[in-house]
């Protein structure tokens, strides 16, 4: 989702709040908030390396936290296009501190501290990462950096990201879509690198069910993979949309076709060379532990028996306005888990959520974080329900954290939205609130 269309829909939603309260709340003058609350947040990873160290790539760019969440500030400093909003990004689990990730002009960066400095490895891609253009990064051991270049098939880097050669032959067809790459993150040598690839052509019409490729070689030789108890549905595309891994060759996936029957759960503990259903099971987030191979979370629940079975995980603190519990974009896990039982979950609108005590309770982790859009854009209307009240909206850029005098905390804001009735029959009594999203 771009920006400019985030906040359109954010008024839509301000305006929404502005004609439910004209009737849902008592008399004039009076002004509760319905949300939303917090920012667009794609995509949250904690650092493999560094146990306080979290990234998030949202929709106006990308941040870190050196304190596991209590506060963020923007690492950008390099990128030739800032605030970038496509996600995508990787983080290395075996050489602290580097990471790579694509600006919305296709460019590619690596960064050797963290992300606190970007440099271009030269490499662009022939389109830009969109919704509808999705493209995936891994990182490989050393030099090595994988892509998923959706038509652009699937590509391999042993220069840190400077040129990529297309991979093909092997067992791995030519031509092919790719729609997301993963490595494990455990693997310390480049030429016994586990890696999966997932497609998106040469799909089963009967079933839907599109090739899964696997390498225990560094891509050396490819072989497709066994999918088993798979969610069928004719037509369909259905394709990995996220990889997490557990420890030793355990691995979870979403599985399915987004478009058409959602995505669900898939396990491993092979590598990704044999996958199995445990329970369709949908979501459209996943984390699993590091240190036990049957823990996995999806969605905002969580599975100690390898996904069979899932418990909703605690909303205390994880709500917009009291009651509110919203989705979950994306959750994370801390590398030193069960010794330390930090939990992030990333919303769609309403920002990030941090808990330390295994998903019990949750406090905000949105200090620092600015999401959304430089837009300015005013709203004015009569309202519907009470010809004597007219409402009004005005979305002000409002760039970093506020705290507003009237005790309202802001959250992540960088698209405030002002929202304001007046009673015509009491032209001094001006009801207001602030929304930020």
């Amino acid at each position: 989702m771009t920006r400019l269309v985030f906040c359109r829909l954010a008024v839509r939603a301000c305006f929404l709040v502005l004609v439910t309260s004209s009737f849902a709340q008592a008399g004039p003058g009076d002004w509760s908030g319905q949300g939303p609350f917090g920012g667009s947040i794609g995509s949250v990873q904690a650092d493999p390396t560094v146990a306080t160290r979290v990234y998030a790539a949202t929709s106006n760019g990308f941040f870190r936290s050196d304190d596991a969440g209590t506060s963020w500030a923007v690492r950008e400093t390099g990128l030739l296009d800032a605030h970038p909003s496509n996600g995508v990004f990787a983080v290395s689990g075996t050489s602290s501190g580097t990471l790579w990730m694509f600006d919305d002009a296709g460019r590619l960066y690596g960064s050797s501290d963290g992300g606190s400095n970007w440099l271009p490895t030269g490499f662009v891609l022939g389109s830009t990462p969109t919704f509808t253009n999705p493209v995936a990064l891994a990182a490989g051991v050393g030099s090595v950096v994988w892509l998923a270049a959706n038509g652009g098939g699937l590509m391999k880097s042993t220069n840190s990201g400077q040129t990529f050669s297309a991979v093909s032959g092997a067992g791995f067809p030519a031509a092919q879509t790719v729609a997301l790459v993963a490595t494990n993150p455990h693997d310390v040598s480049a030429a016994t690198q586990h890696v999966i690839a997932s497609t998106t052509t040469g799909c089963d019409a009967g079933t839907g069910l599109c090739p899964i490729y696997v390498s225990a070689d560094g891509g050396g030789s490819w072989a497709a993979a066994n999918i088993s108890g798979a969610d069928t549905l004719s037509g369909s595309a259905q394709h990995l949309t996220a990889v997490a891994y557990g420890p030793g060759a355990n691995v979870y996936a979403l599985f399915g076709d987004p478009f058409q029957n959602g995505t669900y759960l898939l396990s491993s503990a092979d590598n990704g060379a044999n996958w199995s259903a445990p329970g369709l099971h949908f979501g459209s987030a996943i984390a699993a532990s590091p240190a036990s191979a049957s823990t996995v979370w999806l969605d905002a629940a969580k599975s100690i028996n390898g996904g069979s079975v899932f418990t909703p995980l605690g909303t205390s603190g994880r709500t917009t306005n009291g009651t509110f519990v919203p989705g979950t974009s994306a959750i994370a896990v801390s590398p030193n888990y069960p010794a330390t039982p930090r939990l992030w979950i990333a919303t769609p609108f309403a920002g990030a959520y941090l808990s330390n005590d295994d998903g019990a309770t949750w406090t905000s982790s949105n200090d620092g974080i600015a999401v959304c859009s430089n837009r300015i854009e005013r709203l004015l209307m009569a309202d519907p329900y009470q010809v004597n009240s007219i409402l009004a909206a005005v979305i002000c850029e409002a760039r970093g954290h506020h705290r507003h005098t009237d005790g309202f905390r802001g959250g992540a804001a960088n698209c405030k939205i002002h929202c304001r009735g007046l009673d015509k029959r009491r032209p001094q009594a001006r009801t207001s609130g602030y929304f930020v999203v």
